[in-house]
């Protein structure tokens, strides 16, 4: 014998002639040999023996094509030999195989012992040809039940070419064809199989297991498999508890995961949610950061503003005067309060207009404040107004029971398939399950859910997201799957113990070499069908819906804005209707009646009344121009009254004359330099000079 030190061929033609039954054969020369595959060639038992030699170019009638002028696959002429394990891999490093003809004998080769690679042959395995064929199912013929009928799963056609779904006269006629996903799956594992799969025959479950058991006719299809009236059954069978402890399963196809399906959500139209998305683009902590801003901004302009003006404004007397005599505190709170109110106003109509109080004359920190105040509207209001448009068109759903969680927390009835029960129960022990008896598989479930028998489901999504007449009558029910999980069960096809093995081999094989799947079958009858007349997927809907970047906004979308403008347009005429009833009884208006500036004249206000002249402001009755605290009224009386104090002081220079001011009061004249000193200090000077300029321009413009 040849081979590496350590890892020498052997002789396996013994264990070759122990082979018996369909894989014995005569070789072209007349002697005994065994078949590498059902149909496939007859080699003599010394195959693999004598050392390493070109076995499969000499004994393997597929690579002798080129006799024939047919290209020889490149594994051919590769030298190798059966060889002892144990020894190889304990004494040598050579690359070793267990047989892929002969599982059951214990033999195993090599290619690397014999100075060669397997390379080639493993190419040539995993190219899709798999010319390497086990002798699994002897080429067995097979009797399949086929429990239901399920576009596009299971069905079959009537003499017309119609579809036939019913469980009638049709479907119990065995001489009329199955079609559909399983069909043809199966079909393509007997023909990968190459024989060892002989053929499959279809047929009816028994009526005696539909009465065994009326609930399910999967589990009537697998009473059958136990009951040894057919090999197999072929439709998406669930493993489960019951239907294992009745028979054998082969390896799973695909997983079902059973999810929650639940009535549609709807459309929000709500006030509340059409005024909420006004807010959206900043959270609720950003809001209250920018109601702070402005506060802060507000207070701090009020700080900042002159001081002396403010006093001469609301009291008519200098801050000097005021300190003196005194205020009290109250009027000065009160005062301070709505110039606060004001400011906050002020710079709230600022950041909504985007854009701040440009005052050649104000304070250096005024103009500070406002360059910050500013650069915060520029960066706010860009960001919301980036993201209001969106926000504005979206819509939304209303609040709904999107998980199995919160299903049992809300104690609502789920409507179950009642072949789950045992796992369903197991795993949600505190849920309500509604399981329907009918036997009329998911569309029982369907009508236990129509005749208010539960208020959400439990529907496994491979089982049936395929079947577009169920998914329709979803659709007219208003039912939408969501991704909650409630169990996951393996789908697998039951059959007898001594197949199973051998189709599960089939199945792995097939998938791996040749790409057959249940869900390359299903592509035909999904192309052909199309999908459901709705989105049943609640994910793809969606909580925001796609919209275009031209979609118009509506009435409704400014919900909020309106409300808001409303608010304080009513708001403000309370105030009003309140001042001007007191003005009426009293004379006087009241503390929010009153204009807040810090300006002494509002010049808007004076040229507004081009009907009024000068005189009438000059020689108002004293009745008619009541001083009002803390208005202009009073700092227009003093600076009057200074002013013809003045003129008569400088002019005549002696005695003293009454002068009347805006009150009605007198103020005296006096010639000494005390009261000369006492009017410049008190500014009453400034501002009666500072008025007479004023008033000449007010003059020009009458």
């Amino acid at each position: 014998m040849s081979g590496s030190l350590g890892c020498e061929c052997v002789d396996a033609t013994s264990k070759l002639q122990t082979l018996a039954g369909d894989r014995s054969c005569e070789t072209p020369t007349g002697e005994g040999g065994v078949l590498l595959s059902l149909g496939g060639s007859c080699v003599d038992y010394s195959y693999g023996s004598g050392g390493c030699l070109q076995h499969d170019l000499i004994h393997d009638k597929d690579c002798q094509g080129g006799l024939n002028g047919t290209v020889v696959p490149r594994h051919c002429p590769q030298p190798w030999c059966y060889v002892e394990r144990d020894e190889c891999k304990r004494y040598s490093e050579e690359e070793i195989r267990a047989s892929d003809f002969f599982p059951g004998l214990g033999l195993f080769y090599s290619y690397s012992t014999c100075g060669g690679s397997s390379e080639a042959w493993m190419d040539h395995v995993e190219n899709g040809t798999d010319p390497i064929q086990k002798n699994v199912l002897n080429g067995g013929q097979f009797l399949a039940a086929v429990p239901s009928l399920q576009l596009p799963n299971l069905f079959k056609l009537d003499t017309a070419g119609n579809t036939v779904l019913d469980k009638g006269d049709e479907y119990y006629d065995d001489e009329s064809p199955f079609y559909g996903v399983y069909i043809n799956y199966v079909k393509d594992l007997v023909r990968v199989s190459n024989g060892d799969i002989g053929g499959l025959n279809f047929t009816h479950v028994s009526k005696a297991s539909n009465v065994e058991h009326p609930s399910s006719s999967y589990t009537a299809a697998v009473q059958d498999v136990a009951n040894g009236l057919v090999d197999m059954a072929v439709a998406p069978f669930w493993i489960t508890d019951q239907r294992l402890a009745m028979t054998s399963y082969t390896v799973p196809l695909v997983y079902d995961k059973t999810v929650l399906v639940i009535p549609m959500p709807g459309s929000k139209k709500s006030l509340q949610f059409e005024t909420a998305k006004v807010l959206q683009p900043f959270t609720p902590w950003l809001w209250v950061l920018v109601v702070l801003v402005v506060l802060t901004a507000a207070v701090l302009g009020v700080w900042f503003s002159d001081k002396e003006k403010l006093a001469k404004k609301n009291y008519g007397k200098s801050l000097r005067k005021l300190r003196a005599g005194g205020v009290k505190k109250s009027k000065s709170k009160a005062v301070y309060s709505r110039l606060i109110v004001d400011g906050f106003l002020e710079k709230g109509l600022f950041f909504f207009s985007a854009g701040v109080e440009r005052d050649e004359a104000a304070s250096l920190p005024q103009k500070l404040l406002m360059f910050g105040f500013g650069f915060f509207i520029l960066i706010s209001v860009s960001a919301y107004v980036a993201n209001l448009a969106a926000f504005l068109v979206q819509t939304g759903t209303d609040e709904y029971v999107g998980t199995m969680q919160q299903a049992v927390t809300a104690g609502m009835v789920i409507c179950a398939h009642p072949a789950l029960e045992d796992l369903l129960v197991r795993n949600w022990p505190q849920a309500k399950f509604e399981f329907d008896r009918s036997g009329n598989e998911w569309q029982g479930v369907l009508d236990l859910y129509r005749a208010g028998g539960c208020d959400v489901l439990a529907v496994g999504r491979e089982d049936n997201m395929l079947d577009n007449e169920l998914m329709n009558q979803f659709c007219d029910e208003g039912l939408v799957f969501t991704d909650s999980l409630i169990v996951e069960t393996p789908v697998a096809l039951p059959a007898r113990p001594d197949i199973a093995s051998g189709l599960s081999y089939w199945i792995f094989r097939a998938e791996k070499y040749h790409g057959v799947s249940i869900a390359n079958s299903a592509k035909e009858y999904v192309e052909k069908y199309g999908p459901p007349k709705c989105e049943i997927e609640l994910s793809n809907l969606g909580g925001i819906e796609e919209v275009d970047d031209l979609t118009p906004l509506s009435p409704e979308n400014m919900v909020f804005p309106i409300i808001f403008f409303s608010a304080f347009a009513l708001f403000g005429i309370f105030l009003h209707v309140i001042d001007e009833r007191n003005h009426k009884k009293t004379g006087r208006h009241t503390l929010v009646g009153r204009h807040s500036t810090l300006s002494l004249f509002d010049d808007e206000r004076i040229l507004a009344k081009k009907d009024d002249s000068f005189g009438s402001i000059v020689n108002a009755d004293p009745e008619d121009v009541r001083p009002v605290a803390g208005g202009k009224t009073d700092a227009l009386s003093a600076a009057l009254a200074a002013s013809a104090q003045l003129s008569t002081d400088l002019g005549e220079g002696v005695g003293a004359h009454p002068v009347p001011n805006c009150n009605g009061d007198a103020l005296e004249q006096t010639s000494s330099d005390a009261a000369l000193r006492e009017l410049f200090e008190s500014g009453a000077i400034d501002e009666a000079l500072y008025t007479l300029s004023r008033l000449k321009q007010l003059k020009k413009v009458l």
